[in-house]
């Protein structure tokens, strides 16, 4: 049986020693050559100061009040308390505090918004957990939202749901609505208000268009009289007794006549939109069978008087014509009906 050698080849150990005499001459003299040591783990990043620490004067006031609100329930005032402490510190945190608020309110339109602010603002006040716990946060909170496109045939209307104005129109884009029964009003001036009550599901998108019809000007008046008494307005008889409608804005005169009756007339102004109510009572001419002396009853007197003395001198004889005529004639007596 032939035995195999187990010598390396000549070339093997040829490029062997040429290996260790390179590493040797690398090596300064009476070195040993060692292994690097492990790179040390990277430190860890400090953590922010909380805002109990980090909040001075006003700001950790407010925010101290908030919490002791928020911890019996007041929600509405907590929420007050937390914004005044942002609003004299622009700490995002406390934008986690108001969007905790507002989601014991119902309020999850707002509580998007605010945690789209948190996420957006918070740079490294946020520890990467805060960050995890604000995004699955939202992902719950879409779901008991609605997505609404209010599309306005007039630019410059003020759009408002459940009495919030929410933008001018054309909107940028869908507003954010919380789910149930939203009403949705438009309004501009010139136009007619438009009103409507929109129902939403949680998650839902969904548009409304909303065609606005100009507003007339006109004023309304109403007139009230006695019955069968005449209204003539601007000459034109529109009724008897009471009559009610719309004019346009300006200068008008209105006229009530009846038989028997002092008429009334009047000129007067009707502003753009206005109502005006007009009650007219007639004055009744006096009885001509009354009591009293009447001015065309005195007339009346006078001219008896008058033919009776004129008689009396013609039937008298010519010796007594000397007597002095009495003053008045006829022609000095004025009748008045």
């Amino acid at each position: 049986m032939i035995a195999m050698s187990t010598d390396r080849p000549l070339s093997h150990r040829v490029l062997s020693a040429v290996l260790v005499a390179a590493l040797i001459a690398a090596t300064p003299a009476g070195v040993v050559a060692q292994p690097a040591p492990p790179s040390p783990p990277p430190a860890a990043a400090p953590q922010p100061a909380s805002l109990a620490e980090e909040l001075t004067g006003k700001a950790k006031s407010d925010y101290e009040i908030g919490k002791i609100l928020f911890a019996d329930g007041d929600n509405a005032g907590a929420k007050l308390k937390f914004e005044s402490a942002f609003a004299a510190s622009k700490d995002p945190r406390l934008l986690w505090n108001i969007a905790a608020c507002e989601k014991n309110l119902r309020n999850y339109t707002k509580v998007l918004d605010l945690l789209d602010r948190y996420l957006a603002a918070g740079d490294e006040k946020l520890t990467e957990e805060a960050r995890a716990r604000a995004i699955e946060l939202k992902k719950m909170v879409r779901a008991l939202v609605a997505e609404l496109t209010v599309v306005v045939d007039q630019p410059g209307a003020k759009v408002s749901i459940d009495g919030e104005e929410l933008g001018t129109s054309p909107l940028s884009g869908a507003l954010r609505v919380n789910q149930g029964s939203r009403a949705v009003r438009v309004k501009k001036p010139g136009f007619a208000v438009w009103q409507q009550t929109v129902k939403l599901d949680g998650g839902e998108t969904k548009s409304v268009e909303v065609k606005l019809v100009k507003e007339s000007a006109r004023g309304r008046l109403r007139v009230t009289a006695g019955q069968g008494q005449k209204i003539v307005l601007d000459g034109r008889a529109v009724g008897s007794g009471e009559w009610e409608g719309y004019l346009e804005p300006g200068s008008h005169s209105l006229h009530v006549s009846a038989a028997g009756m002092k008429p009334f007339r009047s000129d007067f102004l009707l502003e753009p939109k206005e109502s005006k109510v007009t009650r007219v009572t007639l004055e009744a001419i006096p009885n001509d069978s009354g009591g009293s002396l009447t001015p065309w009853l005195l007339g009346g007197a006078a001219l008896l008087v008058g033919l009776g003395v004129g008689g009396y001198f013609l039937l008298k004889k010519d010796d007594e014509k000397k007597v002095p005529e009495a003053q008045g004639t006829l022609g000095q007596v004025y009748l008045s009906f």
